[in-house]
């Protein structure tokens, strides 16, 4: 990837960051996306209804779909009890997945190597398409996923599985903690 996707990337990234911080005022997704993606008030809202009808899971709104890419917001409410991941049970999509963490945090296992990627917010991971995981909080978490359909070869935007090995695909230079580990309800 060329040094300034990566710039465009981050910049790009830090700026979400800045406006979900309240930090930055934005003009409403609808108006950069037009009726492609969902009002984002009204989305969330969507979300946490889902969430008090389902306390204990996890759920998504898809908000909309950028270049055969499908955008959603996922969350999770807080639990109590405690879960081991690796009794979640794994899934794969079919291209290349980014989650960002908006609020809270998440862990990303994967099963066939025993990987496990703890992610706060601000942190982005991608998930190569094809490749078994499972997704879990412990804590109230919002989460933007990117997962890319499109006819580029599964690239999600500029930033793919094959680019996040290098410490600038992540925001502020800085990848996610790996080491960390963390008790999953």
């Amino acid at each position: 990837m060329a040094t300034q996707e990566r710039r465009n990337v981050q910049r790009n990234i830090i700026e979400a960051d800045e406006i979900a911080s309240g930090e930055r005022k934005a003009a409403p997704l609808s108006d950069v996306f037009g009726e492609q993606v969902k009002n984002l008030q009204r989305a969330r809202k969507e979300l946490e209804d889902k969430l008090l009808a389902n306390p204990t899971g996890e759920e998504c709104v898809v908000l909309g779909y950028a270049d055969g890419a499908e955008v959603s917001l996922m969350g999770w409410n807080e639990r109590l009890r405690t879960r081991d991941i690796r009794e979640v049970p794994p899934h794969a999509n079919s291209a290349d997945s980014m989650q960002i963490v908006l609020e809270g945090g998440m862990t990303i296992y994967y099963p066939d190597d025993g990987e496990t990627v703890v992610l706060g917010a601000g942190d982005c991971h991608v998930v190569p398409g094809g490749k078994m995981h499972s997704c879990v909080s412990t804590q109230k978490s919002l989460v933007l996923v990117v997962v890319g359909h499109g006819a580029n070869g599964g690239e999600v935007g500029v930033m793919t599985a094959q680019s996040k090995t290098s410490s600038d695909s992540y925001p502020g230079g800085r990848k996610p903690n790996k080491d960390r580990q963390e008790s999953i309800p």
